[in-house]
């Protein structure tokens, strides 16, 4: 079975060859929670000490409801500094009152967004491909992959986490 995945240009590389990313993962951010606060700190900290090309937020982002809200406010750190992003799920960002889904169309709707979901092959909510051009724009130089790993097993008798598969 041949993957396809939609593909957007995530940016590209700048003319030392260099291209950087940062990646933001596990912030458990409870929507006006004073010790959320910190992980807003740190992540303006990082933003401000690092300048990304692009930032990529890994899962569990968020940690509570308003789960829409929750998000949009995140992802402001990145989008109110014009830097492109994108965001893969984990296993806690459903279960805040919005489906990823909904969570995706929230990202969607925000500037600088790179978040896709479309039909891929693979089961999940936001699979998608991100390509990077080479300083000069004329080829794709790298490639990001960004794959939905599913929350629980749904196995039975397996415990933990699921697992990157194809639809059936």
């Amino acid at each position: 079975m041949y993957l396809q995945l939609c593909a957007t240009t995530c940016s590209e590389f700048n003319n030392e060859k260099k291209f950087k990313i940062v990646q933001f993962t596990d912030l458990h951010v409870k929507y006006q929670h004073p010790l959320s606060d910190i992980a807003f700190e740190r992540m303006n900290q990082v933003l401000d000490d690092e300048q990304p090309d692009f930032v990529i937020f890994t899962g569990d982002i968020i940690y509570s409801q308003p789960a829409e809200e929750n998000l949009r406010n995140v992802l402001k750190t990145v989008f109110d500094r014009s830097i492109p992003f994108s965001v893969v799920f984990g296993n806690h960002d459903d279960e805040q009152g919005a489906s990823n889904e909904a969570l995706v169309r929230v990202a969607e709707s925000l500037p600088y967004n790179l978040t896709q979901h479309e039909e891929s092959g693979l089961s999940g909510v936001g699979n998608y491909i991100l390509p990077v051009l080479s300083a000069d724009g004329a080829k794709e130089a790298a490639l990001l992959y960004c794959f939905d790993s599913h929350a629980y097993s749904k196995i039975p008798g397996v415990e933990g986490y699921d697992y990157i598969k194809l639809t059936r």
